[in-house]
Formats: C-alpha cells, sequence, structure tokens
C-alpha cells in the first residue's frame, strides 16, 4: 500500500525535528486538554453553568470524563513519539501515535458531517456554526498533515533499520 510521503516537514525541518515538534504539540496540547476538561469538570458542578447551558450534571460529566480519557492517551502515544524521533530510532514507538492519529482522523471526520449536518437544522448562531465547521476542518488539516509527517519519518527510520541490518550481516564461507 502506498502512502503521501513528505522529506521534510514544515518550514524545511526534517523529519525527526518536525516529529519531535509535533510531539511536543501534541504533548502539550494533550495536557491542556486534560486541563480544561478537568476545569470544566469541576465548572459543571455548579448548578447555575448546568440550568444555563440545558445540561444534567451525569451528562455532562459522562462527556468530560470521556474526554479526560482521550486526552490521556494523546498524552501516552505522544512520549513512544518523542522517545523515537530523540533517539532517532525505534520507529515501532511511532505505531501508536500513528494509529491514534487515524483514530481521531475519523473521528474528527465525523464532527465535521455532525456540525454540518446541524449547521441546516439550526438557523440561529449560525455564525458561531460556521467558525466552529471551519475550525474543524482546519484542526483536520492539522491532523492529517501532522499524520503525514510522521508516517514518512517511520518509512525513513523503518529503511535505516532496514539498512543497518543489511550491513551487520556477515557473509558465511563455507568449507570443504
Amino acid at each position: 500500500m502506498r502512502c503521501i510521503k513528505v522529506n521534510q516537514c514544515c518550514c524545511g525541518c526534517t523529519l525527526q525535528t518536525g516529529t519531535k515538534i509535533i510531539g511536543w504539540l501534541s504533548l502539550l496540547g494533550g495536557f491542556f486538554q486534560v486541563l480544561s476538561t478537568l476545569w470544566s469538570l469541576i465548572a459543571t458542578r455548579s448548578s447555575a453553568y448546568t440550568a444555563v447551558n440545558n445540561y444534567s450534571t451525569a451528562e455532562s460529566n459522562i462527556y468530560l470524563i470521556v474526554g479526560i480519557v482521550i486526552s490521556v492517551i494523546w498524552i501516552a502515544v505522544s512520549i513512544p513519539l518523542l522517545i523515537a524521533a530523540s533517539k532517532n530510532s525505534s520507529p515501532g514507538l511511532l505505531l501508536p501515535w500513528l494509529i491514534y492519529n487515524v483514530l481521531i482522523t475519523f473521528v474528527g471526520i465525523g464532527l465535521c458531517i455532525f456540525l454540518f449536518v446541524i449547521l441546516f437544522q439550526q438557523v440561529h448562531h449560525i455564525g458561531i456554526q460556521i467558525l466552529s465547521i471551519a475550525a474543524s476542518f482546519l484542526a483536520l488539516a492539522f491532523n492529517v498533515y501532522f499524520g503525514v509527517v510522521i508516517s514518512s519519518y517511520y518509512q525513513e527510520l523503518k529503511t535505516k533499520e532496514k539498512q543497518e541490518n543489511s550491513t551487520n550481516v556477515v557473509p558465511l564461507k563455507v568449507v570443504v
């Protein structure tokens, strides 16, 4: 199966440097998401919050706990990504992030479709909905590009690993 491959990251960085940048952005994004979700979880304890937003506390808590779990997974898959990029080896450490990225990309596509459907059902707050759709598509585009960069780096490391293994093979002499 052929995948899209790039030879460098944005701004002319190497794939290794791009992977480090993406890894740190993922790690920091995961931490930020955990903190903001925890803050929201605390805020939903306020009866004023749930009354204004028409959510039950239990319903809000479920969404927020799922958000925390997703964010913790994001952090967990970013750590091996950073380790692989720092060592410039161990392509297998990139796989958890790549798998997570594919899953999140499909979730993002679903979210974009969901927001688009909602846009046509409700005519009030249309500006906010268009902004939400635009932000979702932008995030989705970055997610896909980051996936292409990490996948390209994975392929580069696999090629490097294969070359190192082939040069380490010592030919055997057959003595008769």
